[in-house]
């Protein structure tokens, strides 16, 4: 009995030896990662990436680590960035790693001037959003299905414009708040929170709408239930503020 003891807390031992070995290998390369992207070569890196996944040239201010582990990016902006009405920026962007879903991710007043040539919406990665004010809020879930899965998205304090045609804009919306993330509902799988607060939004039309809050859950591809609906909005119906035909009262 005294050598299967003697097994057992060995065994026990080379666990334990094992979680901290793998600790501090983490935090090995947790250190190497933050005095890499305090070089040059780390934020010329960083910005190469970006500007790939985003297909457009793109310039970085900074690029750090946070804790717990994510990545904090400040001054990301589009080559082309002209404030009000080209390209895009966002203040600070936050990455961090998450459990469900897989990653978080947090942009601090982001702009985005939406841009319309004559047969294309610019930036071309963005040009979903393009015809987002002719549409609805369902629309807008439907924009977030291909990645709602796997990142959970906020955005505080944007501000977004459209251009259909050169001078003004056409449509405007600041000070905007975005959330979706998942959420648990026993028995119903795929259910997405959604929350939308604006200081104010100019639709096509020219009517302004100002406090904006909304929040809705989506379950699947059609079917909406709204939680939250602003004074300041009108009822659920056609129009922008409204879901379309596929609205569901109740699970």
């Amino acid at each position: 009995m005294g050598e299967e003891q003697g097994k057992g807390g060995g065994s026990g031992g080379g666990l334990r030896r094992g979680i901290v070995t793998l600790v501090i290998i983490l935090v090995i390369l947790w250190t190497t990662l933050y005095f890499a992207l305090g070089t040059k070569g780390g934020h010329d890196f960083v910005q190469a990436q970006l500007s790939k996944r985003l297909g457009t040239e793109v310039t970085l201010e900074r690029a750090r680590l946070g804790l717990p582990a994510a990545l904090q990016l400040t001054g990301v902006q589009s080559a082309d960035y002209t404030a009000g009405e080209l390209g895009f920026r966002v203040e600070d962007v936050r990455l961090a790693v998450g459990v469900h879903p897989w990653f978080r991710v947090k942009l601090v007043r982001p702009e985005l001037n939406i841009v319309y040539d004559g047969s294309t919406w610019y930036p071309t990665n963005f040009a979903g959003l393009g015809e987002l004010p002719e549409r609805d809020l369902g629309a807008l879930s439907d924009l977030c299905a291909p990645w709602r899965e796997r990142v959970a998205v906020a955005l505080e304090d944007g501000l977004l414009t459209w251009h259909r045609d050169a001078g003004a804009a056409s449509a405007m919306a600041r000070g905007v708040d975005f959330q979706i993330e998942p959420v648990s509902l026993p028995g119903h799988d795929g259910v997405y929170f959604h929350r939308l607060r604006a200081a104010s939004v100019q639709e096509l039309d020219g009517r302004q709408t100002d406090n904006v809050e909304l929040e809705w859950l989506v379950a699947g591809s059609t079917r909406y239930i709204e939680m939250t609906r602003g004074a300041t909005l009108p009822p659920a119906q056609a129009g922008f503020w409204g879901v379309g035909d596929d609205t569901a009262n109740g699970y």
